[in-house]
Parts: C-alpha cells; structure tokens; sequence
C-alpha cells in the first residue's frame, strides 16, 4: 500500500509542476500552444510582462495587467515578404446594437523581413482582448485569437480547488490502508 501512496505522491506531485515547456506544449514548435495557423502559414506569439514575471514567456494567458511586451514572430519566410497589420483590441458591448472595438494598441500595415512584429502596450484593465492579425497581398487572410489579461484569479480558484481534492484523495487512501492494517491485525 505504501507504494501505491507513493505513486500517488509522485503523480500529484508532477501535476502541479509548471514549466515555460509544458506552457507551450513542450515537444517542439508542432505542439507549441502559442503556435498557431494562419492559413496554411505559421505564427508564434510569446508575451512577456517584466514588472510581473520577470523573463518568463506567456502565452494568450496573462496574470497581470500593466506593462506587457507583445511578440508576433512570423515563422514561415514567405509570410516576411506580405504586408502585416498587427492591432489589440477591446471589444466595448453597447445595449442598443453591434459591438464596438476599442484599439489598445496597433501597428499599421509593413512588410517585416526579419519576421518578428513586438508591441509595447500597457493594459490598464483586466479583461478579455482579441489579437487581430491581417495578412495582406494577394490573398488577405485575417486571424484573430483571444487574449485574456488579469483574469487568472478564475484559474486560481481552480487550482486550489484541483489540491484540494488531490489531498482529500490522497487523504482518504492514506486513511484507508491505515484502516485496512488495523482490522487485519484485529483478526
């Protein structure tokens, strides 16, 4: 039974561990969650927020808001080659119709040879945003992915409440084969 705890230790244990890697899919760029298809083209976000975490590589899920560092790296040359349009934007409902889009920040149509587009914003609120990027040339292509900032206390919550009941589990089969010996040796 102690050995059965142990790996269940061990499992739990390799659950709550958290690296940039695993962040991103770990396994290379094919699996890489800040990897994403613009068409038949490839685009790696990263975003980075150094008053918050330091050097560490985010993804569309920012813990802060405040000063953040957004990076758009265009992975296949051809796209080096098209005209970008990179923006951030705040969708604003309104109760008589359609939506409003606030821009937070944006970068106007260029070509980037070396293929990385990085955006200095400053988020001042929590909520949720939409990247919005638009390949132009002969055939536009538009590609928009949702970018939440400071909502991570929701996802605290889960975390919490994921121990929780890792322990009370861990708890229970403790418990239990502390139980079981007791009654074998009662016998």
């Amino acid at each position: 039974m102690k050995k059965v705890l142990l790996s269940c230790l061990v499992s739990f244990g390799l659950l709550l561990l958290n690296t940039s890697a695993m962040a991103h899919g770990g396994g290379g760029i094919e699996t890489d969650q800040c990897v994403v298809n613009i068409g038949n083209y490839r685009m790696h976000f990263s975003a980075y927020q150094p008053e918050t975490s330091g050097g560490e590589e985010l993804c569309w899920d920012l813990p802060m808001t405040g000063s953040t560092i957004l990076v758009f790296d265009l992975v296949d040359r051809i796209l080096r080659d098209r005209p970008v349009e990179v923006r951030i934007v705040e969708e604003q409902k309104t109760a008589a119709g359609p939506s409003n889009y606030n821009p937070i920040v944006e970068r106007p149509v260029q070509k980037y040879p070396k293929g990385t587009i990085e955006l200095d914003t400053d988020f001042t609120k929590a909520g949720e945003y939409t990247a919005v990027v638009i390949l132009g040339g002969d055939q536009p292509m538009v590609f928009k992915a949702p970018l939440r900032v400071g909502l991570q206390g929701e996802q605290t919550v889960q975390w919490i409440a994921s121990i929780a009941g890792g322990a009370l589990i861990l708890g229970l089969i403790f418990w239990y084969s502390r139980r079981g010996g007791k009654e074998a040796k009662a016998s």
